[in-house]
């Protein structure tokens, strides 16, 4: 069961695309099932596997995004864990953010900023997920598009609303 909500918000005079992804997952067999990536299988650093957006080229170079760069600049992004992860380009600016009541939080994150840009949120992304016998688990996330460069600040603000 997958919902999705969208609306436009505004950040000091632009407009901001908001879209609210809400994915419910049941296991309707009688044994569990594991959820991982292709790390979890033997190949290193390509731990995608959770909510993807495969970006444009005009992303080609993008400038990461995270709270953890705030902390240290020259953090590394692939493969860590935070509450959200964008990439801003010369012409727009990608955010998305995992909620913290998602089964796997914080999530580790898949990111690509060259030749192919990439965002995945990826909680299966060095380790399997298992979803038991017959339960579910919903999961949470926000995207935030936009045609010029978002603070902080405002991606913090837009992602509390949630």
């Amino acid at each position: 069961e997958r919902a999705l909500d969208a609306r436009l918000v505004e950040v000091d005079g632009h407009a901001v695309g908001v879209i609210d992804v809400r994915s419910r997952w049941t296991n309707l067999r009688d044994v569990g099932l594991a959820f991982g990536s292709p790390t979890t299988a033997g190949r290193p650093d390509a731990g995608y596997g959770g909510l993807f957006l495969r970006l444009s080229a005009s992303f080609d170079g993008a400038r990461p995004l995270s709270p953890l760069l705030l902390e240290d600049p020259a953090a590394v992004l692939h493969g860590a864990e935070a509450g959200w992860l964008g990439l801003e380009s010369d012409s727009a600016t990608v955010v998305m953010s995992a909620h913290p009541a998602n089964p796997v939080s914080p999530t580790p994150w898949f990111v690509r900023s060259e030749a192919t840009p990439m965002l995945c949120a990826a909680p299966f992304f060095s380790e399997e997920w298992m979803l038991g016998a017959a339960q579910s688990a919903t999961w949470r996330w926000r995207i935030l598009l936009s045609d010029s460069p978002l603070t902080a600040a405002a991606i913090g603000t837009l992602l509390r609303e949630a």
